[in-house]
């Protein structure tokens, strides 16, 4: 719209019936009662064009199909499945008055009294799994013999810190002396890890309040501001319209607004805030600091007082400085403080669901293929392909509900009381794929619960979070332990990385298929300032930061296929969040302690966010635009994990790009995106032990390459530079963390020997990540170094645990200390046809020994000028 004045408008009006007189109207266009000229089009769409209303008077009432519902008042037609759903589809509310007599739940759930249906095991177990709490009325619980969970459900003294969720609430493996967290992490008293800068921070990131137990607050420093509750925040971040400090305290006493109120809202005074006029002089504070009441101290009294001078061109409300012009719906109050102009509705967020059109004084909304027009705003799915349904991990098994809170059921137990936290499905094969952390796999069930399979069964590590490519039918992994994104097909066949290099303690990934777009959470470093939202093309490339101030701890993060904007929830700062594709217009949805201390996953459908919340325990459903009336759907024994929305509307198609001969690549294709039409592309890929040929398409193998052992894995990386990441998969132990110092390898049998510092093992796995076992654990200590005689097939390493070497024939596991009484062995080499070994040792002086491959006849080589000598290598040439 343009800046037009009300004045302006009625001249315009005026001249427009001046010439309606003479037949001034185009065929184009439809002649309002009182002259004016619209689009022809406009004419019953359900918006109101005229000013006085003609276009939308005598139009036929729609015919209503017979699987669908008329509502009473407007005449609106809408699908029957949305009646007596919970839900006000019906602009007068028609769908949910007329014989809703309750849902019947099935013979094997449980009627919850306010009619939610859950699994009859439910029933009395300790565990509130109705919203109303009434499953867990009137039972007769037992007494425990041996230990009590949190819920007060009973379980063995041999279950308590096992590594095993023996309790449906976790509380088994709570205040565990075992530490599995990674070093630069702390372990909170509950067992969840959280990076060492979020302790003592003024915020409850644990969730038991235990990382801010005997902390002794520094003052903020000159580059911070302090809150009210004692938090430092960057002084960048003070009136900015963020409530950073979640108390409103950086917000306070700001000198005018950052942004334009919105038509009918208010300024609050010394704020970025604004409130709606009929929420000024109510009784009630609304604006930081209460200024929109009187203030006596102040001296400010709400009252009419200034009316009559400002002489307001429509309206003049009580405001606590006497008075202040508003204007109607559509238009704004202009610099002069009395007359209106015109207002860009559009403007205004969450005004549509998906697409907004402006108009004079008004705006029409409409809706993408697959949804249907709604109370003039909302865009509501199609259910001719399938109800929605909500699918999550509540902190052991999968589940399936609906999205208004009424069904719940149990799709799959994770086996070997595992717990599931990743999940995501396909909707044209009906498949549900999800992973268990404790077990360490993927699997994949049809919706119905029948034919489940493991997906990935070897080199899992802690598998978070995964999405599915539904146009090109790939799985899409996040690897938070090793640190890396994977791509694999539906089998788990043809897995290679795509991300593998700078990347820290990743959680959230998001899919659009349609454009070639990924985004997933990163930590780069262990501060605040370090965390971010990425956005990449994806086969891994042209990788980009989406937002990265303000972000604390991402971990759920989904999108908006239609709008083009990623939501995220911030677990560390207590807010769901979004901006568009391209980092712009950033918004918060919801965000305080109280509403979401802690959210995890996050699904969005419709107008509505689901997000699971491990403090509420649940999943809880708030509008996806203003974060308004928040929700508990479905409570959760345990700490919930993901959760996503499923429906065809979901996983639109559109043409593949490696449809037809795989797009001319010898072995993967993936999806990309192409930076020439802003549309979607595709790279090829190579299968592991291959590289890509010049010439993009086809692959060559790899003879040569890098092992490189870190405190994550043992990873293979081409020596060359190449568009894969890794030659192999990353070798990371069997245990649930790993930090290595040492690896081999024996090209003959094609088999890595590399040591875990933590677990004090040595383990012997194929290049390919199959037959991975643990060599030896007796007497390793802290391994510094190992070196490899190919032809006698003897393992060596250095021990600074027990200041030998030690060597160990892999082929019987026969193993003796060939040197011992070392002062503190580092590094070690092996020349197998001279039959000499090497090591060092850092004393005073540092010395370089030659020895035996037996350790015998050891003579010093260097003693002289060295510092601390570590790495050592041979030149066999």
């Amino acid at each position: 719209m343009g800046s037009v004045g009300l004045p302006v408008l009625i001249l315009f009006v005026l001249w427009q019936n001046h010439l309606l007189a003479k037949g001034q109207c185009t065929s184009s266009q439809f002649q309002c009662a009182n002259g004016q000229c619209i689009n022809l089009d406009w004419r019953c769409d359900g918006t109101k064009d005229c000013t006085d209303d003609s276009d939308e008077l005598n139009c036929s009432a729609a015919s209503c199909g017979s699987q669908q519902f008329q509502c009473v008042s407007g005449g609106e037609c809408i699908p029957l499945a949305f009646v007596c759903d919970g839900d006000n589809d019906c602009t007068d509310g028609s769908d949910e008055q007329r014989n809703c007599n309750g849902q019947t739940c099935g013979p094997h759930q449980f009627t919850c009294q306010e009619g939610q249906c859950i699994p009859q095991q439910y029933r009395c177990d300790h565990v509130k799994d109705c919203v109303d709490n009434s499953d867990e009325n009137n039972c007769n619980y037992p007494s425990c013999t041996e230990k009590t969970c949190a819920n007060g459900a009973c379980y063995n003294t041999t279950q308590h810190c096992n590594g095993v969720l023996d309790c449906r609430d976790g509380s088994d493996e709570y205040n565990c002396t075992t530490e599995h967290c990674q070093l630069h992490e702390y372990q909170c008293a509950n067992g969840y890890c959280i990076p060492m800068s979020f302790v003592c921070d003024h915020w409850d990131d644990c969730g038991d309040n235990s990382d801010e137990q005997d902390c002794v607050y520094q003052s903020c420093s000159g580059s911070q501001f302090t809150c009210t509750s004692g938090r430092c925040i960057p002084q960048s971040w003070v009136c900015d319209a963020f409530n950073d400090c979640g108390d409103f305290s950086d917000e306070k006493g700001c000198d005018g607004n950052i942004r334009e109120c919105y038509p009918a809202e208010w300024p609050c005074p010394g704020s970025s805030a604004c409130v709606a006029f009929g929420k000024v002089c109510d009784g009630r504070p609304d604006c930081p600091g209460g200024t929109d009441e009187t203030n006596a101290t102040a001296q400010l009294t709400c009252g009419l007082q200034q009316c009559s001078a400002l002489s307001c061109e429509f309206r003049c409300h009580a405001t606590p400085q006497g008075g202040a012009c508003y204007c109607p719906d559509g238009y704004i109050v202009a610099n002069d403080s009395r007359s209106c102009v015109d207002y860009n509705d559009c403007n205004i967020w969450g005004i549509c669901d998906h697409f907004c059109e402006d108009r004079p004084g008004t705006h029409h909304c409409s809706c993408a293929d697959g949804y249907f027009l709604e109370q003039g705003h909302m865009c509501k799915a199609n259910v001719s392909g399938g109800l929605p349904q909500l699918i999550f991990t509540d902190g052991r098994d999968v589940r399936v509900a609906d999205v208004h809170g009424r069904f719940i059921r149990t799709l799959v137990q994770s086996p070997g009381k595992g717990y599931a936290v990743g999940v995501a499905y396909h909707w044209i094969s009906q498949r549900v794929f999800w992973s268990d952390t404790n077990v360490q796999k993927v699997f994949s069930i049809n919706f119905d619960g029948s034919d489940q399979r493991e997906v990935l069964t070897d080199l899992v590590h802690s598998v978070q979070n995964m999405a599915v490519d539904w146009i090109n039918f790939k799985l899409y992994l996040l690897e938070a332990r090793m640190e890396r994104i994977e791509v694999c097909n539906f089998d788990g066949s043809d897995r290679v990385a795509i991300v593998a290099e700078n990347l820290e303690n990743p959680h959230g990934l998001a899919l659009d298929p349609t454009v070639g777009y990924m985004f997933f959470t990163d930590t780069i470093g262990y501060g605040v300032s370090d965390v971010k939202v990425e956005r990449a093309f994806m086969d891994g490339s042209n990788r980009m930061d989406l937002v990265k101030t303000r972000v604390g701890n991402p971990t759920g993060i989904t999108l908006d296929l239609v709008t083009k904007r990623v939501y995220w929830t911030d677990k560390h700062f207590n807010m769901v969040q979004t901006v568009t594709y391209s980092g712009l217009d950033r918004k918060i949805v919801l965000n305080g302690g109280h509403q979401v201390p802690q959210p995890f996953g996050l699904s969005v459908f419709e107008n509505h966010a689901f997000f699971t919340d491990w403090t509420k325990m649940g999943v809880i459903r708030t509008n996806r635009f203003n974060g308004s009336n928040p929700t508990l759907l479905f409570r959760t024994a345990g700490r919930p994990g993901h959760v996503v929305a499923a429906h065809p509307t979901l996983q639109p198609m559109v043409q593949n790009p490696c449809g037809r001969h795989n797009g001319g690549c010898q072995h993967i294709c993936v999806l990309s995106h192409r930076t020439d039409n802003d549309g979607l592309g595709y790279r090829c890929k190579c299968r592991l032990g291959y590289d890509l040929q010049p010439d993009l398409r086809t692959c060559f193998k790899v003879r040569d390459y890098l092992l490189v052992a870190s405190q994550y894995a043992v990873r293979g990386i081409p020596l060359n530079l190449s568009l894969q990441e890794d030659v192999t998969l990353p070798l990371a132990g069997l245990g649930t963390t790993f930090s290595g110092s040492g690896v081999e390898y024996d090209a003959s049998e094609e088999v890595v020997f590399y040591n875990d510092r933590g677990r004090q093992l040595i383990y012997k796995g194929a290049v390919n990540g199959t037959h991975e076992q643990v060599l030896t654990g007796f007497r390793v200590g802290m391994v510094e170094s190992m070196a490899y005689d190919w032809t006698s097939k003897v393992l060596f390493w250095t021990s600074s645990t027990y200041k030998a070497v030690s060597a160990l024939k892999v082929t019987d596991g026969s193993r003796r200390e060939i040197v011992e009484d070392l002062k503190n062995p580092r590094g070690i080499a092996v020349h197998p046809s001279a039959g000499y070994l090497f090591w060092s040792d850092w004393y005073r002086p540092a010395v370089i020994t030659r020895a035996f491959t037996d350790g015998s006849n050891a003579i010093p080589l260097i003693n002289t000028t060295l510092g601390w000598p570590y790495g050592l290598a041979i030149d066999y040439m």
